[in-house]
C-alpha cells in the first residue's frame, strides 16, 4: 500500500469571521521586473502550444513560464509589429496570432514569427476596413472579424476577401459598431453591437438575433453577453446589474436581487468579462472595481480587490482582461502588470485555529501558540501544536478531536508539548519527532510510546531534541537530533 504525505508549514493567525468563511486568493505578479515592457496590460490569450501572449501599451509579449519575449514596432523592419499599443489578440485555427493595435491590425505567422499588416493583404478582394479597429476575433473557420465603434468587417481567408457582415433582410435593428465580442466553447461568436446583440454560427455562416433561433435566447439590446455555461447565459449591463438566463426554463434572474445567497451588486457596476474556473466558480471582471467571485456550491461570494499591504493581492482594481488557461490557472491583465492565480494547493483557505482547537489548549498569550507540523491520514488531520502537543481531528468534523499523549508513567513533558515533525512509515506506523526524544503512536491504546536517544536514561536527565525523522527505501528510519544523526 502506498501512502501520500502532506508536510507543510502553516502559520495561523487570529482572524475575523470573514477569513473563516471566504477563501484567500493568492496572486503571482508578472511586471516590468519580470521582463514586461510596460505594466499597462490589456489582453491575455493562450495559444495551442501553451504559450501565454500578453498585449501591453509598449508591445506584444510572449511568456513561456520563465522568460518574456517582446515584439515591438521597428520602422527599419518591413514585417514588424505595426504599433506597440495592443488592444486585442486572437489565435486562428492555424496557430497564427491576430492583433488589433492603435495603428491598425496585423497577423503574426506561427511558422516564421513574421508580422503581416494590411499592405500584405492588398490582393484580397473587397473593401478593406477603413475604421479604427479595437476588437479582433478568429472563429476557427477561416474567418477573422474586425470591429470598432464605427464599423465592422470580416476577413475571409479561404476566399481571400474582405467582406461586410451579412445580416437577415428582415433584421429590424441593423447593427452598428461593436462594443464587445465573445466566442463560446461551442464555437458560436456573440457580438454586442451598440444597438443590438447578434450571434454568428460559423458552421452555417449565418448571423441571427438571440431571440429568433432554436435556443430562444432573449433579445436584450442593451446587454453584453459575458458567458454561456451549461444551460445558463450570463449577461451584464453597464450601470445596472448582472443577469442569468436559464436557457432550458427560459427564465431570467437578476443576480443579487432574486438569487439566494448573492449580495446585490451596486448600481454603478460595469461588467466587462466573465469566465468559469475548473470548479465551476464564476469570475466576473468589473471595470475599476476588481473581480466579483461567485462560488455557488459553498455559497462564497465576494469582491476580490487590491490590498495595498498584500503583495499577493490583485496589483490593481483597474482590470482589462481575464483568461483561464488549460491548466486551470487564471490570468488577469491589469494596469499594473499581470496577476496569475495558480490552480494548485498553495491556494488554501485560512482558518483561525480557535475554530477547531479547544480553547483549553490555547495559552492566554496567543503569540506562544503555533502549529508546527501537519499530516493527513485517511479521514484525519494530525497536528503538532505547541504547547498542546498532538491533536488528531476529523477532516469532515473538526469539532471531533483527540488529544494523544504519552503515558503519565514517563517524565516526558517536552514530548507531550512540543512536536517538531510527524512521519508515517511504509507500514503505516506514525512517529513523532519531539523536544525530548521521539515517540511511536500506539493505535491499540490511542497513546504514544516514547523512545530516547539514550534508552537506559529515563530518570529525568537530558533527552536530546529530535528535529526530524525519515525512512529510506530499505525501511530504515533515520533520526536527526541535536546530538547527531542516528538510525533505528
Amino acid at each position: 500500500m502506498k501512502f501520500f504525505f502532506l508536510f507543510i508549514f502553516v502559520f495561523f493567525f487570529a482572524a475575523s469571521d470573514m477569513f473563516a468563511q471566504q477563501p484567500y486568493f493568492r496572486f503571482d505578479r508578472i511586471t516590468t521586473h519580470d521582463g514586461l515592457p510596460s505594466d499597462n496590460t490589456s489582453k491575455i490569450i493562450q495559444d495551442k502550444q501553451g504559450l501565454i501572449w500578453i498585449g501591453t501599451s509598449e508591445g506584444l509579449c510572449r511568456y513561456d513560464g520563465y522568460h518574456v519575449t517582446t515584439f515591438k514596432y521597428n520602422p527599419a523592419q518591413l514585417h514588424s509589429l505595426i504599433n506597440n499599443f495592443i488592444y486585442d489578440l486572437s489565435e486562428d485555427e492555424d496557430g497564427n496570432i491576430w492583433i488589433a493595435t492603435a495603428g491598425g491590425w496585423c497577423e503574426l505567422l506561427f511558422n516564421t514569427q513574421t508580422f503581416l499588416n494590411a499592405a500584405d493583404f492588398k490582393n484580397f478582394h473587397g473593401k478593406a476596413p477603413d475604421f479604427f479597429i479595437q476588437y479582433i476575433q478568429a472563429d476557427y473557420y477561416h474567418h477573422v472579424f474586425l470591429g470598432g465603434y464605427s464599423g465592422t468587417s470580416m476577413i475571409n481567408l479561404k476566399d481571400s476577401a474582405f467582406e461586410q457582415l451579412q445580416f437577415s433582410p428582415k433584421d429590424t435593428f441593423p447593427p452598428s459598431g461593436i462594443s464587445s465580442v465573445y466566442r463560446d466553447k461551442d464555437g458560436l461568436v456573440w457580438f454586442t453591437f451598440q444597438n443590438c446583440n447578434r450571434v454568428y454560427d460559423p458552421k452555417r455562416n449565418e448571423f441571427y438575433s438571440p431571440a429568433n433561433n432554436p435556443y430562444s435566447y432573449p433579445l436584450l439590446k442593451s446587454m453584453t453577453t459575458l458567458l454561456k455555461k451549461d444551460n445558463t447565459l450570463w449577461m451584464g449591463s453597464w450601470g445596472t446589474s448582472l443577469y442569468a438566463y436559464n436557457l432550458q426554463l427560459k427564465k431570467m434572474r437578476t443576480v443579487g436581487k432574486d438569487t439566494a445567497g448573492l449580495k446585490e451588486l451596486s448600481a454603478d457596476i460595469e461588467p466587462k468579462k466573465m469566465i468559469a474556473d475548473l470548479q465551476g466558480n464564476l469570475w466576473l471582471l468589473l471595470e475599476g472595481k476588481g473581480i466579483y467571485y461567485m462560488d455557488f456550491k459553498h455559497k462564497n461570494f465576494q469582491v476580490i480587490t487590491n490590498q495595498p499591504d498584500d503583495v499577493n493581492s490583485l496589483p490593481s482594481e483597474f482590470l482589462n482582461d481575464i483568461m483561464l488557461d488549460r491548466n486551470g490557472n487564471i490570468w488577469i491583465a491589469t494596469t499594473k502588470g499581470v496577476a496569475r492565480w495558480n490552480n494548485h494547493p498553495e491556494n488554501f483557505q485560512l482558518l483561525p485555529y480557535s475554530s477547531y482547537i479547544p480553547a483549553s489548549y490555547i495559552p492566554v498569550s496567543k503569540n506562544k501558540f503555533a502549529i508546527d507540523c501537519v499530516m493527513e491520514k485517511d479521514s484525519d488531520i494530525w497536528l503538532g501544536a505547541s504547547p498542546a502537543g498532538l491533536i488528531v481531528m476529523n477532516k469532515s468534523n473538526p469539532a471531533s478531536y483527540r488529544h494523544v499523549q504519552v503515558s503519565s508513567n514517563y517524565r516526558v513533558s517536552g514530548m507531550n508539548r512540543l512536536i517538531n515533525n510527524i512521519l508515517q512509515d511504509h507500514y503505516g506506523n506514525i512517529w513523532l519527532s519531539t523536544q525530548e526524544g521521539y515517540a511511536k503512536y500506539d493505535s491499540q491504546h490511542d497513546g504514544l510510546t516514547p523512545y530516547f536517544l539514550n534508552r537506559n536514561d529515563i530518570s529525568g536527565n537530558r533527552y536530546y531534541q529530535v528535529n526530524m525523522m525519515i525512512q529510506d527505501n530499505d525501511g530504515m528510519i533515520w533520526v536527526a537530533s541535536k546530538k547527531g544523526i542516528g538510525k533505528t
